[in-house]
């Protein structure tokens, strides 16, 4: 018997997932020199991903009318840690001063535990779907949004933004990548109920 690929990602009732579009990507990294027309593709990407928006959290709203954002722990963490999520998907696009680096590659807290096995399933999918570049599963325990979110998480870094390469690879590929995240999250599950 041979199995066809996977499509999408069914989440029934019990799962809980929590994907963060990580608007304000400067908490992180530095300011691109690209256009934030590169940032609104990101956005783009990730409204692929949400069929069914259970709850929105517009953070930005809190943010303009004068609540300063905690560095240490920002309220996408203290909203995924409320949220009752069984995981934390963080999408983003990377970059690098020198426009040269490529590649996908999945940031956790640590190595070890549920946050490396969604880690590499998401991993495993893009690679399988895109050609990329494979810059593997990374630890980054300095990244508050791992660091603070209580359920196993990661940040997926689709692309480098400000490569011409990995850019273009964003543009032609974003079905192709939302899907492969999608069932790297259904890997993901299937594995921890197996």
């Amino acid at each position: 018997m041979v199995q066809r690929g996977h499509s999408f990602a069914i989440v029934d009732e019990v799962d809980s997932i929590l994907i963060d579009e990580a608007r304000t990507p400067l908490i992180i990294s530095g300011q691109g020199d690209k256009s934030t027309q590169l940032y609104d593709m990101a956005e783009m990407f990730v409204a692929r991903l949400k069929k069914q928006v259970v709850v929105q959290v517009d953070n930005k709203e809190e943010e303009e009318e004068g609540e300063d954002e905690d560095e240490d722990n920002p309220s996408i963490c203290r909203t995924a840690n409320e949220s009752g999520a069984d995981i934390f998907v963080s999408i983003h696009c990377n970059a690098c001063s020198s426009h040269e680096a490529r590649g996908t590659e999945i940031e956790v807290y640590g190595f070890g535990g549920a946050s490396t096995l969604l880690a590499r399933d998401i991993q495993n999918q893009i690679l399988g779907a895109i050609d990329t570049v494979d810059r593997g599963v990374k630890a980054r325990p300095d990244l508050c949004v791992l660091r603070n979110t209580e359920m196993p998480a990661v940040l997926v870094e689709m692309a480098f933004i400000d490569n011409d390469e990995d850019c273009q690879l964003l543009v032609e590929n974003e079905d192709a990548l939302a899907r492969a995240i999608a069932r790297g999250v259904t890997d993901y599950f299937n594995d921890i109920q197996a």
